[in-house]
Formats: structure tokens, sequence, C-alpha cells
């Protein structure tokens, strides 16, 4: 009966080591998780606007078709509107990348040569069409 006693000590033993490195294990999988899930965050949220780019300036496009396809001068009037709201939040959002992208990747000259020359396309994008803001 001695026998049988310091054996299932060690088998207690060798359960709870067992159990707590399944545990360490699961806290810094945990940790690993969390981590990448604060990496890609940001991502998400750039991605997210540039949706809401390439929606803007799908926007502006048909805002301008229409407008430069109207014979009615209110209808013109509302068109023109609507495209000058998105040539400006899409503005907005060259400028908000513009930060980010310097905010971000401070070294990546080439990212930022790329934004600033979308500011006179998106005035040719007006230009184009002959309508006068």
């Amino acid at each position: 009966m001695n026998v049988i006693i310091p054996e299932t000590k060690r088998i207690r033993k060798n359960y709870l080591m067992a159990l707590a490195g399944i545990g360490l294990l699961l806290i810094i999988s945990q940790g690993i998780i969390q981590y990448q899930i604060g990496l890609q965050e940001d991502n998400s949220y750039l991605i997210k606007v540039a949706g809401k780019q390439r929606m803007l300036s799908q926007r502006l496009t048909k805002s301008l078709l229409v407008y430069t396809a109207t014979p009615d001068s209110l209808e013109k009037l509302y068109w023109k509107e609507q495209a000058l709201e998105s040539l400006n939040a899409l503005q907005d959002g060259v400028t908000w990348l513009h930060i980010i992208s310097a905010e971000k990747f401070p070294d990546n000259a080439r990212m930022n040569r790329k934004l600033d020359s979308l500011r006179p396309l998106l005035a040719d994008m007006i230009g184009y069409t002959g309508v006068t803001f």
C-alpha cells in the first residue's frame, strides 16, 4: 500500500504539470492572437476608406455624366451639387490617406507622391466635363 501512495503523488504531479503547461500555452497563444488582431485593425480601417473612395469616385462620375446629358437646368443644378459633394468628400479622403501614410510610413516617399498626384486628377475629372463650380 505504501508503494501506491508515492505512485499516485507522482501521477498527480505529472497531471498538474501537464495542465499548467496547457494553460501557459493557451495564454501565450491568446497573446499572439490579440497582437495580430491589433496589427490588422489599421488595415481594416484603410480598406474601409479605400472602399469609400471607390464609391465616391463612381458617384462623382455618375453625377457628371448625368449632368452633361441632362438638358433641364434645375436637374443640372441638382447633379452639379451631387458632383461637388462627391468631389469634396473624395478630396478629404485623399488628405486623410496622406496623413495616415505619413504617420505609418514616413519613409515611403513613393506612396506620398502617388497620393499627391491624385489632386490634379480630381480637378481634371471636373475640367473635362465643362462643369464650372
